[in-house]
C-alpha cells in the first residue's frame, strides 16, 4: 500500500500581491512538500522536528511576495497564516494516522504471538 510521507504547505498568489508590475489577473500556486517519514510522530520530538519544517516551508512558500511597505507586509504575514493553518491542518490528520497505525500493527502483533 503507498502512503503518503508529507504535507503540502501552498498558497495562491495573486500577482497583485506581489510588489512587481505583473498583470493583476495573474495567479500562481507556490507549494512545497514537507517531508515526515524518518520522524516518528509519536514522540513529541519528532512532532516538534515536523513544525520546524512546516514553518521552513510556509516562510519559503510567502517568500515570493515582497514585503517592502505596509500592504506588501499585510500580504506576508496572511499568506503565512493562511499557509500555516491549511498546513497544520495535515499535520494533525498526518499524526493521528501515524498513531492510529501503529496501534494497529501492535495489537495486530500482539495477537500474532
Amino acid at each position: 500500500m503507498y502512503l503518503k510521507y508529507f504535507i503540502p504547505v501552498s498558497v495562491f498568489i495573486s500577482a497583485a500581491a506581489l510588489a512587481a508590475p505583473l498583470n493583476a489577473q495573474a495567479i500562481e500556486l507556490v507549494s512545497q512538500s514537507v517531508p515526515y517519514a524518518d520522524l516518528n510522530l509519536e514522540r513529541a520530538e519528532g512532532r516538534d522536528a515536523l513544525d520546524r519544517r512546516i514553518e521552513v516551508a510556509v516562510r519559503q512558500v510567502c517568500s515570493e511576495l515582497s514585503a517592502k511597505d505596509l500592504a506588501s507586509n499585510r500580504a506576508v504575514r496572511n499568506c503565512r497564516s493562511a499557509s500555516r493553518a491549511a498546513a497544520m491542518q495535515q499535520r494533525d490528520i498526518a499524526v493521528a494516522n501515524y498513531v492510529d497505525r501503529n496501534a494497529r500493527a501492535a495489537d495486530l502483533a500482539s495477537r500474532n504471538r
